[in-house]
């Protein structure tokens, strides 16, 4: 079945004169393509005729040539492109003859402008399905950058080669004079040197003198110094040594001594070395000196190891977690009466041997701490050799060793004499706390055993001042000394409440119970309980409290004593003024400040005021009375509610102290 679509256009069919046209035009169009193609490819391409003759040359290639018209090489035989490696001519004669395409091929091009390119060029016949080869295309690329880099690569390479050489030289040699003649020897075969001299410049003199030579079998006459060159002449050292090119590498050798090492050839003409291979050697000879300068380090380290006292190890361990010994100074013998030299041998095993039977499990989990990466420090027992019982502290961190293995190196310490004084320094310790906790718990007996007669003492005395006081004439003289036995046996009792709060503040027997209190109810009633002393004195009394109303965490009635001894406190010592209550939400906490206009304390009292039994004026006729419990009491109560107390004080001026209680909404 045929399906016709109506829709369809009738194809045009073209005349003969209408057909030639459109093939011209095709023709035309492939050929500007072609044209186009061959123009801007990132390649050089030529067009050769069978004779070999350039006939076509692309935008590339003249870049690649240069740009110059007389560098062109189009409508030249390929023999006769000047600059041009001569291995390429009969390489294209055999191609155009028959052996088939150019492989791969880089040859040397000097262009006009003097310039030296290295060329990569394939190649391929042009053959005519009749006449045979008819000529041939040749692809060029310019690989002269890719070339300079994988040299200037290879040569770093083989610089980068000298390194690991140059660090095994340092650990391996003995001296440092074997490990200069090694530098040299390393760096001269590595910039293929004719010889390579080390000198040293003696300041004193001026001039360098040899320390260290070694030549190539190239060069075995191994001429010496013509002369000690002066140590400012460095320009004209290639004189000096008979060299045609020197490179010379400076370095610091020690103290006032200059290093030089010097890199010689002695005939080919001076810039043999490129600024590659420079800058390579310059590298090498700052690794030659900071191998030096870690060589004489180590001279002086082990130098220092004979001087100290303590000893120094490393260390590894065996299948069985036994410590084998790689490193340890001398020391060790003076510190176990064992010999460094039994200890590395294995003869004397540490932990089996050495270490006090019951402190080997202690130092074996101390090696398994090292074992495991982590750093480790123990104090143990030991037994020496002669049988005595030491003490050692021994420090230790863990590394890898080349192999990958877990080592550990650190000091082994005597700490006998220490030990001893801390055990000693711990029974007196102990002798003081058993001797604390008597005290404590007698002042807290006595404490209980007197408030009981002075508390019928108290009473009674209130009872015979007022029964005086009824008498319708009473004696002064029985006023005043009712009056006195009252007031005494008040001191007295708040004297031994003191004593008996402090002794059980200092056993930790009394449990403060912080919970929110607001702060400001408890400091006006303290106000009001002392008004009357206030005003019996003349002393004025000012209330400056935060707005905010705060409320602290704390016990309501320690809070009340602390205020009750300030305040008693501020009263006794103000002959004129005023007290001051203030208080301040600072951060986390409330600060509560009592301030007088008393008498002060001199400055270097202040730091004394909260010890017990501590007074500003220890004359014994003071002016003022008091035990100097008040103040420790009032640190130790605001300590057990997690405050802070502090105090100043202006002699002459007046004190303040300031109490910092937790807020309860913090």
């Amino acid at each position: 079945m045929t399906v016709t679509n109506r829709n369809a256009a009738v194809p045009h069919v073209p005349s003969g004169a209408d057909a030639l046209g459109e093939v011209e035009a095709a023709l035309f169009q492939s050929e500007a393509l072609y044209q186009t193609f061959l123009e801007q490819s990132p390649i050089g391409l030529a067009h050769l005729d069978a004779a070999g003759v350039v006939t076509f040359e692309n935008h590339r290639l003249r870049a690649i040539t240069g740009e110059d018209p007389d560098a062109a090489w189009i409508g030249r035989p390929v023999a006769e492109i000047g600059g041009l490696d001569t291995r390429l001519p009969g390489l294209v004669d055999r191609m155009l003859g028959g052996d088939g395409p150019l492989g791969e091929t880089e040859v040397a091009f000097v262009r006009s402008d003097g310039a030296t390119r290295t060329l990569l060029v394939h190649g391929a016949p042009i053959q005519h399905p009749e006449e045979g080869t008819v000529g041939g295309v040749l692809m060029v690329s310019d690989v002269t950058a890719e070339r300079a880099r994988a040299e200037k690569l290879r040569l770093l390479s083989r610089y980068d080669e000298a390194e690991p050489l140059l660090h095994h030289a340092a650990i391996s040699q003995p001296s440092g004079h074997d490990f200069l003649r090694d530098a040299a020897r390393i760096l001269g075969e590595t910039a293929g040197a004719d010889r390579a001299v080390v000198l040293f410049c003696d300041e004193a003199s001026g001039t360098y003198t040899e320390e260290a030579r070694w030549s190539s079998e190239a060069s075995p006459a191994a001429l010496p110094l013509r002369r000690a060159a002066e140590c400012h002449e460095v320009g004209v050292l290639a004189e000096t040594v008979g060299a045609a090119d020197v490179v010379a590498l400076p370095f610091d050798a020690e103290g006032d001594r200059a290093g030089l090492l010097l890199l010689v050839h002695d005939a080919e003409p001076a810039g043999r070395w490129t600024d590659t291979e420079r800058h390579a050697l310059a590298r090498l000879g700052t690794l030659v000196e900071t191998l030096w300068a870690w060589m004489r380090a180590e001279a002086r380290y082990r130098q220092v190891v004979a001087s100290i006292e303590d000893a120094l190890f490393s260390l590894g361990f065996g299948p069985d977690g036994e410590r084998v010994y790689a490193f340890l100074s001398e020391q060790v013998e003076a510190l176990t009466g064992y010999s460094a030299a039994d200890l590395l041998a294995g003869d004397t095993r540490w932990r089996a041997h050495v270490v006090h039977p019951d402190d080997r499990a202690a130092v074996e989990a101390h090696d398994r701490a090292l074992r495991d990466g982590r750093e480790s420090r123990l104090v143990y027992r030991i037994r020496t050799a002669g049988g005595r019982v030491r003490w050692l502290r021994e420090s230790a961190s863990p590394h890898r060793d080349r192999a990958g293995r877990t080592a550990a190196a650190g000091i082994l310490s005597d700490v006998t004499e220490a030990r001893e004084t801390e055990a000693a320094l711990a029974r007196t310790r102990q002798d003081a706390d058993s001797a604390n906790r008597v005290k404590a718990t007698f002042l807290s007996m006595m404490s209980h055993e007197l408030r009981t007669p002075l508390g019928a003492i108290r009473g009674f005395a209130e009872v015979l001042v007022e029964e005086v006081a009824a008498l319708e004439r009473p004696s002064p003289e029985v006023t005043e000394f009712a009056t006195t036995i009252r007031d005494s046996a008040d001191e007295v009792l708040r004297l031994v409440n003191d004593i008996f709060d402090l002794a059980n503040l200092q056993s930790g027997r009394v449990l403060v119970e912080c919970r929110p209190v607001p702060l400001h109810p408890v400091i006006e009633a303290a106000a009001r309980k002392h008004a009357s002393l206030f005003a019996e004195r003349g002393l004025g009394v000012v209330l400056d409290l935060d707005a905010a109303a705060p409320v602290v965490l704390g016990e309501a009635g320690r809070i009340a004593e602390v205020l009750e001894q300030l305040l008693s406190n501020a009263a006794k010592f103000t002959d004129a003024g005023h007290v001051r209550l203030a208080t301040e939400v600072c951060g986390d906490g409330v600060r509560l400040r009592v301030e007088d206009t008393g008498i002060g304390v001199a400055p270097d009292y202040v730091g004394e005021m909260f010890e017990p039994f501590s007074q500003g004026d220890n004359r014994l006729n003071r002016d003022y009375g008091g035990s100097g419990l008040g103040l420790a009491l009032v640190k130790r109560l605001v300590e057990a509610m997690n405050g802070t107390v502090a105090a100043t004080s202006v002699q002459g001026a007046g004190t303040a102290v300031e109490i910092t209680l937790p807020r309860a909404d913090a």
